[in-house]
C-alpha cells in the first residue's frame, strides 16, 4: 500500500498533458478554397493568427500575405506528441491563394514502473 501511495504523485505528474494553441477544426479547413474565402472569413473560423507575414509585391494574383495557426500537445516531461500547421495565404486583394494543413503524431510508450 505505502508503495501504491509513493507512485501516486509520479502517475499525477506522469498524466499531466501540456497544449499550446487551439487545434484546428477539419471540416472548416475542408472549406478553404482558393479565391472565395476573405481574410474576415478566415479570422471567424480560426481566430487570431499564431504569426502573420507580409511580402511586398504588387502583382494581382501573387500571394503576398501568410497566416499561420499552430497547435501542439505534449506530456508532462515529454517531447511534443502532436502538432498541426495551417499555413493560409491570400491575395493582393485580400482572399485566399492557397493554404496548406500538416500534422504530425508521435506515437509515445507509456513508461515502466518497476516496483
Amino acid at each position: 500500500m505505502k508503495k501504491l501511495i509513493m507512485l501516486l504523485p509520479l502517475f499525477f505528474m506522469l498524466s499531466c498533458v501540456s497544449e499550446l494553441g487551439k487545434k484546428s477544426d477539419m471540416d472548416l479547413i475542408k472549406k478553404i478554397k482558393a479565391g472565395e474565402q476573405t481574410k474576415a472569413t478566415i479570422l471567424e473560423w480560426f481566430g487570431k493568427p499564431d504569426v502573420k507575414r507580409v511580402e511586398i509585391v504588387n502583382k494581382k494574383g501573387t500571394c503576398v500575405e501568410s497566416w499561420t495557426y499552430r497547435y501542439q500537445r505534449s506530456s508532462f516531461g515529454a517531447p511534443i506528441e502532436y502538432s498541426e500547421v495551417l499555413l493560409i495565404e491570400f491575395d493582393i486583394e485580400g482572399k485566399v491563394c492557397k493554404h496548406k494543413f500538416s500534422s504530425y503524431e508521435k506515437q509515445v510508450k507509456p513508461p515502466v514502473i518497476i516496483p
